[in-house]
């Protein structure tokens, strides 16, 4: 087994592809694990984002989800979530951003991957799901976030 690519390349090179590369404002979620067809996946939700709403502190609920594979980082997919839905929010309203537990750091978004990374890396070389590791992952995830958007993070993170 080689050493896995970083979870944090993996996103990097995800968020080059999302809308087919197209130029259209938007934001990418960090990275949650979910259960695709039984598979782990990395993945992401894309939200679309315009300079008033960012304004006013307000977000759309999520259009996109993409997702990859666990170890490789390979096989890109793009679902439309009017398509294939992940999400229980409405579409016809905007949600409040809403306010961090505390301000992403640095060194806090390089743990968050390292902590991804060796959930990763324990799940190939071994064959189990450190489902605990992963719980400490969303738990530290969510200190980050705004509160407005840990729904929207919970759902993709389906592991069922």
């Amino acid at each position: 087994m080689g050493e896995l690519i970083s979870s944090q390349k993996i996103i990097e090179n995800m968020k080059g592809k999302v809308l087919g590369g197209a130029k259209v404002p938007h934001s990418c979620s960090f990275p949650v694990i979910r259960k695709v067809n039984e598979e782990f996946k990395l993945a992401f939700f894309v939200q679309l984002v315009n300079k008033e709403q960012v304004k006013n502190n307000l977000i759309q609920r999520p259009v996109y989800w993409c997702y990859v594979d666990l170890e490789t980082g390979e096989n890109f997919v793009q679902n439309n979530c009017k398509e294939l839905e992940f999400c229980s929010a409405p579409y016809d309203r905007l949600y409040k951003k809403g306010i961090s537990e505390q301000i992403a750091q640095k060194e806090d978004v390089a743990s968050l991957y390292l902590q991804l990374d060796k959930i990763r890396e324990h799940y190939v070389n071994d064959g189990i799901f450190d489902a605990f590791a992963y719980k400490n992952y969303l738990t530290d995830l969510f200190k980050l976030l705004p509160s407005g958007q840990i729904n929207f993070y919970k759902e993709l993170s389906k592991l069922v």
